[in-house]
């Protein structure tokens, strides 16, 4: 195939289907090279062939799923959301699953909510194949590898060596061929308490996925909720989303007013602050460049737009107070490990009793699976600083993981008394995106879990 029809199909894959195209480029040319007629099958995509894109987008995303599947999920659904959202209103609520795939998912919310909560259940995806295989309902036992005994006898019947699932669960589902990125009735503003999108756009570009999330909040009722795949996640994307915790597993629900407050500038509060401890270890007294400028870069940092932060801080003065941690803040979030790490260590040379360079290490060295680096560097964080309500929660993590449950248990302790104290700012830069509530609910959850 020539580079210019290649460019074209990358192109139409990112416009028309919002994913990724360039680590498919080998799948694309696999997918011309079986063409006997390219340009025309490029004209269709072009034109909007439903039935191709949604062939196409079947080569290029993994399309597995099953039922049950991230049950803890689906149990916070079923046991906080669904109930909530039906006194709300009025006793029925409205569930959409977006990426729906061969119907899986919905079908897993029909039963799970059968006889508990009345729902219209819809689901979209846009091909057209994995739609009729849906409306079939006929599944192989490694789709039902997760279904309690108990569901599998009250709602499938065996076919041949298949499984077919009840009419009622069926019919309790309506399929619509579609894609997210258009705008449409399905996607009209307050229509859903619920929408799963889970493991979908993990493969969209960065800007589609941004205005898939707002379609999302619009479509969404005032305190309606979205359940997203493991791998994916709103941080820096959306204001308009509060996480939530409960049952091992997180999601999102969309605020009563149409955004979620900005966090406050903080440095405006730490720039004069006198006690260590609230000013995040940063060097005191004003910084040489106009303040303006690091306010603006503050601003950035704690709405997570790190790339614009890092830009701006390239044409400030490294040795300028306060601008050794926002480099650390944001290449921790951001760069590649050795970036940060060479970025808090000049924190630290800078000041050595810096709290939150070795945070930000902690928690590099967690990522990177080594746990004995990491609980160092927590451990001298919550040493530095006694108030440091998340270097406790994440020892209280590390040392569950390494199945030291007493330790485990004093750190969480600690962890949930100093949260509620934690300085606002603070939770804005070092919370991973996390609020305050659920973080206490986290630091709750995992109490409980060690205690067992």
């Amino acid at each position: 195939m020539t580079a210019e029809q290649l460019a074209e199909i990358s192109e139409i894959v990112e416009r028309r289907l919002g994913l990724r195209a360039d680590d498919k480029r080998d799948i694309l040319d696999g997918v011309l090279a079986r063409r006997r007629d390219a340009g025309l099958y490029l004209a269709r995509l072009a034109a909007g062939d439903a039935a191709e894109l949604g062939a196409l987008a079947a080569e290029l995303v993994v399309g597995e799923t099953y039922f049950y599947r991230h049950v803890e999920q689906l149990r916070a659904f079923a046991e906080v959301v669904a109930p909530e959202r039906a006194a709300a209103r009025g006793g029925r609520i409205a569930v959409l699953s977006a990426g729906c795939a061969t119907g899986e998912e919905p079908y897993t919310l029909a039963m799970m909510l059968h006889g508990a909560v009345a729902a219209d259940i819809a689901a979209v995806d846009v091909h057209p194949g994995a739609l009729a295989s849906a409306a079939r309902g006929v599944y192989s036992s490694w789709a039902l590898r997760a279904v309690p005994a108990l569901v599998r006898e009250r709602w499938f019947a065996p076919a041949g060596a298949a499984w077919s699932i009840a009419r009622e669960i069926r019919e309790a589902v309506a399929f619509h061929a579609g894609s997210i990125l258009d705008e449409g009735p399905l996607l009209a503003p307050g229509r859903w308490d619920a929408i799963f999108c889970r493991n979908v756009t993990m493969y969209f570009t960065e800007p589609c996925a941004r205005a898939v999330y707002q379609r999302f909040a619009r479509a969404l009722a005032p305190g309606g909720y979205l359940f997203l795949g493991h791998a994916e996640t709103l941080r820096g994307r959306s204001e308009e989303f509060e996480l939530c915790h409960s049952h091992g597993t997180f999601y999102y629900r969309r605020g009563e007013s149409a955004a979620a407050a900005a966090p406050a500038p903080w440095y405006d509060q730490i720039r004069d602050a006198s006690a260590r401890v609230h000013a995040l270890a940063l060097p005191a007294g004003p910084p040489p460049a106009p303040p303006g400028e690091h306010n603006e870069i503050s601003r950035l940092v704690a709405g997570e737009r790190y790339g614009e932060a890092l830009d701006r801080l390239a044409r400030v003065p490294g040795d300028a107070p306060g601008a050794l941690a926002l480099r650390a803040i944001a290449l921790a979030q951001q760069g590649p490990r050795d970036e940060a790490r060479a970025a808090c260590d000049a924190w630290l040379r800078a000041d050595p009793r810096a709290a939150g360079a070795h945070y930000l290490l902690a928690l590099g060295a967690e990522s990177a699976n080594d746990l004995v680096d990491a609980r160092l560097h927590a451990r001298r964080a919550a040493e530095l600083d006694a108030t440091f309500a998340m270097a406790r929660l994440h020892l209280g993590l590390i040392a569950r993981r390494l199945g030291e449950l007493d330790a485990a248990r004093a750190e969480l302790q600690r962890a949930l008394a100093l949260l509620e104290h934690e300085p606002a700012e603070r939770l804005a830069l070092f919370g991973g995106g996390f609020r305050r509530a659920a973080l206490l609910d986290l630091c709750r959850a995992e109490l409980e879990a060690v205690a067992r």
